[in-house]
């Protein structure tokens, strides 16, 4: 069954919509919300802003400073950008393939893929949706591999914070 995606050619968004968020950021002092730090640094974890997922994952490989020729296993999906990244730092991407159903990724097939190059799994949450990490989790611990969430299309406000215990968190 072939599935297409077609992009919106319209704004979601209502006079009254506009409106309202231009009241409240011309009325600064009627809202008290959190900084980005605040918000996602409870309990004392440390937090990094970045300018995009892109950019926190390009600094996080310089950081680690994997050999040459490390396997950095990837969502089949993602955008091109980070693999890119992975290649610019002499790593190798290796694509695993996602259950079309689910938006996750295959986990017999990332078991066959992991080899002793494999260092580091990203885990793209697409289109909105959030992947239950936990068969991943065990995996990447059983392996010793590095999981990393690239959530830039899974943002869903404090619901996201609720996947938390699963690190340990």
């Amino acid at each position: 069954m072939k599935r297409y995606l077609y992009p919106r050619l319209s704004l979601d968004i209502s006079f009254a919509d506009l409106a309202f968020g231009l009241f409240y950021r011309l009325n600064k002092s009627l809202v008290k919300s959190p900084s980005i730090l605040q918000y996602f640094s409870q309990n004392h974890k440390q937090v990094l802003v970045t300018l995009s997922v892109r950019t926190a994952f390009d600094l996080w490989l310089q950081a680690l400073n994997l050999p040459k020729g490390t396997e950095v296993l990837m969502s089949a999906i993602n955008i091109r950008d980070m693999q890119e990244i992975v290649k610019n730092h002499g790593l190798i991407p290796v694509p695993v393939d996602i259950n079309l159903d689910t938006l996750a990724p295959n986990i017999e097939l990332l078991g066959s893929l992991i080899s002793p190059k494999s260092r580091v799994f990203v885990v793209a949450h697409l289109f909105g949706s959030i992947i239950d990490l936990e068969p991943i989790v065990e995996i990447c611990q059983k392996h010793q591999i590095l999981l990393v969430e690239d959530c830039a299309q899974a943002f869903c406000g404090t619901n996201y914070l609720r996947f938390a215990h699963l690190f340990g968190s």
